[in-house]
């Protein structure tokens, strides 16, 4: 079934309410941490976040901080009339925070003078704060991760945490949040954090002249990425500037702006900071009007792209001007394996507040399934592949078929748009149908040379990685792939050479692979886009081989063959220098190819 499913912008009525009553002077936010025991990776992930979430504030130039409070750092022993919980209370001071987070997962806790748990005390202290003075804001998550109790204190424990939620859910007005696992809480809660402070901090910061003047909203179209890239394009910003005024600003107005993705930026990097991700003022020219991103090295985390001198001149009364920022890649490989993650972009500019500041730029999906069948194309190889016997020799012929499968529609891109191939959306997501950006904008160097940063060295490459084969034995695959189109063909690098001229085999061009240490591997590229394009869309390649036993080397490489299927060329790691698009390693691909008996 085709729907929406790409998330929208965080504007959660529960987290925005009362902000616009609030006055706050201060610009450290006290967040105190409530959870029970087992739930210890997610408060490390909590202090994570809260010092990535500094780091964004620090960048976009604001002057607030957030502090966490945990009672296992912050505490200390002592007596207290109203037992320990009493003394954990004076010394976290919830009434006078700003923000509690209560986390919850299989264990609810210990009980305490007036509630099942410490957790649960701290959280109602929190909601009874919260209704008198609207602080703090109150956010509990609760872990959906599967779990199966083992005794009956677990089942009661669990079945303590359901019920808990289902008050805090019937009361209407808390902040409720559900995780799989720590890293997508961390990224929610970096996202929620950002929410609640940003439009308090920046509501006091706001200052005078041209800037004042200044409107500015922000919204993107998130793309399809894949979870096997480390360089995936990531959807354009936009950012309408209306000038809030009866006259004409005097004077050009010089902007500094700043985007931050939860994913490592890996938009190239050309000198010392430049990435070839630009901004550009939409239907204008001059200076100022191409601003290409630099980038904060000491930024690891949260990738920062910071744009200089961004140039509004001669702006006029009510005048809205379009600001874009194109062609920032991201490591989606660095993003939690779950399903349909989206990848979040924080914008400000420093002056002026951004309504919309937290939009999604990209969804992020599984790219590739990859399957190995029987020869027919019938079916799938069995699981323990084929079998063959290490002494009975066999001509050239058929053993397998390779089918890639693309993960959603548009999966596998050509280098460059293809004409008349247009894809514009999958589940309300948009699909670019090239590795290279839409968008190219052409810089000259200090040689003279033309630059052109968002054209990529090569489109979506297939790859077949054999293991283990035999001595003895000959694999040839097909040089393009089996459908009628052609769409991809067998590349030839100088690290991929090949010992033969090409071969007919059963009406199909091959060519055999070179061996080195009982492995081999094959390289398509494609050349045309798949098209019409459609879910479950895939290209197929022929597997040849030929098995002459040579003695006591025939089971040199052991008596198992595995085949691995990839989109390639992997890399352990994003190199700047390295070719573009490049991916991860994808060590589930691997598949039994066959397996020889003595």
């Amino acid at each position: 079934m085709w729907h929406r499913s790409a998330p929208e912008p965080i504007q959660d009525p529960k987290l925005c309410a009362n902000l616009q009553s609030q006055v706050i002077s201060k610009r450290v936010f006290r967040v105190v941490l409530a959870s029970p025991s087992d739930v210890s990776a997610e408060r490390s992930a909590a202090v994570s976040a809260v010092e990535q979430v500094n780091v964004i504030l620090r960048t976009f130039n604001l002057d607030a901080a957030l502090e966490i409070v945990r009672w296992e750092r912050d505490a200390y022993p002592g007596m207290h009339s109203a037992g320990p919980q009493g003394l954990i209370d004076e010394q976290l001071c919830i009434e006078s925070s700003d923000i509690l987070i209560g986390v919850f997962w299989r264990r609810f806790g210990t009980p305490c003078r007036d509630a099942l748990s410490g957790t649960e005390h701290e959280v109602r202290l929190a909601i009874a704060s919260w209704r008198i003075r609207q602080a703090p804001q109150v956010m509990v998550y609760f872990c959906n991760a599967p779990f199966q109790p083992t005794s009956q204190t677990e089942a009661e424990q669990f079945e303590k945490v359901a019920t808990f939620r289902k008050g805090l859910k019937a009361m209407g007005d808390i902040a409720i949040f559900d995780y799989r696992d720590v890293a997508a809480f961390q990224s929610q809660l970096i996202q929620n954090l950002l929410q609640v402070v940003r439009p308090i901090v920046q509501s006091h910061t706001r200052g005078e002249g041209p800037m004042s003047f200044l409107s500015v909203s922000a919204a993107a179209k998130p793309l399809c990425a894949r979870f096997e890239g480390t360089t995936e394009l990531v959807g354009d910003v936009f950012l309408r500037c209306t000038y809030r005024h009866d006259s004409p600003a005097r004077a050009p107005i010089y902007l500094t702006i700043v985007l931050s993705i939860t994913g490592p930026i890996t938009s190239p990097v050309t000198g010392t900071s430049l990435t070839d991700a630009v901004l550009f003022e939409v239907g204008r020219a001059g200076e100022g009007a191409i601003v290409r991103g630099v980038r904060d090295p000491e930024c690891a985390v949260f990738s920062t792209l910071t744009f200089h001198n961004v140039r509004l001149a001669d702006i006029q009364p009510n005048e809205t001007r379009v600001l874009q920022v194109s062609n920032v890649r991201c490591d989606c490989t660095a993003v939690p394996k779950a399903e349909h993650f989206p990848v979040w972009a924080y914008v400000g500019m420093i002056g002026a507040s951004i309504e919309g500041a937290e939009q999604v730029v990209a969804t992020v999906r599984n790219g590739l399934a990859f399957e190995v069948r029987d020869a027919r194309n019938a079916n799938q190889l069995p699981e323990a592949g084929l079998t063959l016997s290490a002494t009975s020799p066999f001509d050239l012929r058929r053993i397998a078929t390779l089918r890639f499968v693309e993960g959603f529609p548009g999966a596998f891109k050509t280098r460059v748009p293809t004409l008349g191939h247009i894809w514009d959306t999958y589940e309300g997501d948009m699909v670019l149908t090239a590795e290279s950006a839409p968008i190219s904008v052409v810089f000259q160097d200090q040689d003279g040379v033309a630059q052109v940063p968002a054209l990529v060295d090569h489109g979506t490459c297939l790859q077949a990685n054999f293991f283990n084969l035999p001595g003895g034995m000959q694999i040839f695959v097909s040089t393009r792939d089996l459908g009628v189109s052609g769409h991809a063909n067998l590349t030839q690098l100088e690290s991929l050479t090949f010992p033969n001229a090409p071969v007919i085999i059963d009406n199909v061009e091959a060519r055999e692979l070179s061996l080195k240490s009982g492995n081999a591997c094959a390289i398509w590229e494609l050349g045309s886009p798949l098209f019409p394009p459609r879910i479950g869309a895939f290209l197929e390649f022929a597997i040849f081989a030929a098995y002459t036993p040579d003695g006591s080397d025939g089971l040199r490489f052991g008596p198992t063959s595995m085949v691995q299927g990839v989109i390639s060329p992997t890399s352990v790691t994003y190199s700047a220098s390295g070719p573009m698009p490049m991916f991860g390693p994808q060590f589930e691909k691997f598949r039994k190819l066959f397996a020889l008996e003595p």
